[in-house]
């Protein structure tokens, strides 16, 4: 019983009742209803938000959802500003968690099966570079178009899945237009990857790095190389063609870069036929080179 209760039944004199404690008394009243009005918070109500919610102790977070009264009614009072402020808040600090600090910060990464598919460079293959039997597709990160994109990631707040499905969606696009690789180099014939060292080599030893970038994307295909091959024909370097029929010992006319070029061919370093002939074709040209100063293996000089 409440004390207000005790002092309505006291006796005369001593609260105001009367003393017989007759129809004239008030009637007790039943204790106060407990808080939340009974409700029941052994599990989440629907009414309530989640967040408002502590399962540990079966029952509202107060002190939370008062906070958050408060916030809004902060806001609220700001007017259309206030939301539009707060919005921008919550929004710089989504994009904090998931935007690189700079354009240049997004990185080139294949999601899901494309990256089983394609291997992407954006740069020279680094040493010991083993696509493992993907497709090798070489980016440009300094194209206008490459910077376009990054920029505009950045500028919309996109994290870096978003940037990967955009840089996919160009993958693909690429991928299609490109040509079959090793269809191509089939139809070169047996010497076909020779063929193709033997071209890089000479335009990498003629050329400036620009006109060789602009001509390295034409020999990828089997016309492509029987085009450049024909150039260098036509320019005294017929020699340098690996195509099976060029007589032997013109492949001592080779400069030292040439020669040091087939010997970054991956069948110089291998057993077997193709590696026999590369390696004769640069111990003929350092023994032209470096008369009596060919090292015993045959491949380099002293």
């Amino acid at each position: 019983m409440t004390l207000r209760q005790r002092i309505c039944l006291a006796p005369d004199g001593g609260g105001g009742g009367s003393g017989d404690g007759g129809d004239n008394a008030p009637k007790p009243q039943p204790n106060p209803a407990p808080a939340g009005g009974g409700e029941d918070y052994s599990t989440r109500p629907d009414w309530l938000p989640e967040q408002f919610y502590n399962p540990e102790t079966k029952g509202p977070r107060i002190k939370e959802m008062a906070k958050a009264w408060s916030d809004a009614r902060a806001i609220i009072s700001r007017g259309v500003e206030g939301y539009k402020a707060e919005f921008e808040r919550l929004e710089a600090e989504r994009i904090a968690k998931i935007r690189p600090a700079t354009p240049e910060g997004y990185k080139v990464e294949l999601p899901g099966d494309l990256g089983k598919k394609f291997a992407v460079l954006t740069g020279p293959a680094p040493e010991g570079f083993d696509p493992q039997g993907r497709t090798v597709l070489n980016l440009d990160t300094n194209s206008p178009l490459y910077k376009w994109w990054a920029q505009t990631a950045h500028k919309l707040g996109l994290g870096q899945a978003d940037f990967n499905a955009g840089i996919a969606s160009y993958i693909e696009d690429m991928a299609s237009r490109a040509p079959d690789y090793e269809a191509e180099l089939k139809a070169l014939g047996e010497r076909g990857p020779a063929r193709v060292a033997a071209i890089n080599a000479w335009m990498k030893a003629n050329l400036t790095e620009a006109s060789y970038k602009a001509l390295e994307a034409f020999g990828q295909t089997a016309a492509g190389v029987t085009a450049i091959e024909e150039i260098m024909r036509n320019l005294g370097a017929s020699q340098l063609i690996d195509t099976g029929t060029a007589p032997a010992p013109q492949d001592g006319d080779l400069t030292e870069a040439q020669a040091r070029e087939l010997m970054k061919h991956p069948d110089y370093w291998r057993e077997g036929k193709e590696g026999d002939k590369l390696r004769a074709r640069v111990t003929a040209a350092f023994q032209k080179l470096y008369p009596g100063k060919v090292g015993p293996d045959g491949r380099t000089p002293v």
